[in-house]
């Protein structure tokens, strides 16, 4: 198993941009946007042996909650067995000053196992995208997941 993600974005509307802190990649739209701009990104982490996908999954949800204490899990379908999952997290985030914003984040969940160590990964992939917006870059965002595959 490799380490390195590849993957396509799904038309010129998005652009590749610097990652975040812990993430792999990161794409944000293009246009103008008032306060928030909706991106594609993704991170991947080591799944320990005695850890499960619902493990790593309600991570990602506690994670947001650093950001904002009232963060809720919306959505949660979890498939061990297939080592898939599907969130969707929406927050209220400080976007400039004195303006907060309702965020929604979708994330789907994969496993990438390697069969000679054992060693198993969790690739984690967003669509984060103002929370009234949101549905209207879920097309983009399948695309974008369908295109992302190991080296």
């Amino acid at each position: 198993m490799s380490d390195t993600i590849e993957f396509q974005l799904p038309n010129a509307l998005w652009e590749p941009a610097q990652p975040e802190a812990g993430q792999i990649f990161n794409a944000m739209r293009v246009g103008e946007f008032q306060y928030f701009r909706p991106n594609l990104s993704g991170d991947m982490a080591e799944l320990q042996p005695e850890a499960s996908l619902e493990d790593a999954v309600a991570n990602v949800s506690q994670r947001l909650q650093t950001l904002d204490p009232s963060a809720q899990v919306v959505k949660r379908s979890v498939d061990e067995a297939e080592g898939s999952a599907l969130q969707q997290v929406d927050l209220n985030v400080q976007v400039a000053p004195d303006v907060r914003r309702s965020i929604s984040q979708a994330q789907v969940f994969t496993v990438l196992e390697d069969e000679e160590s054992d060693r198993r990964m969790v690739l984690c992939l967003m669509l984060t995208a103002e929370t009234d917006t949101l549905d209207d870059y879920l097309e983009d965002f399948q695309a974008f997941v369908q295109s992302v595959h190991a080296a």
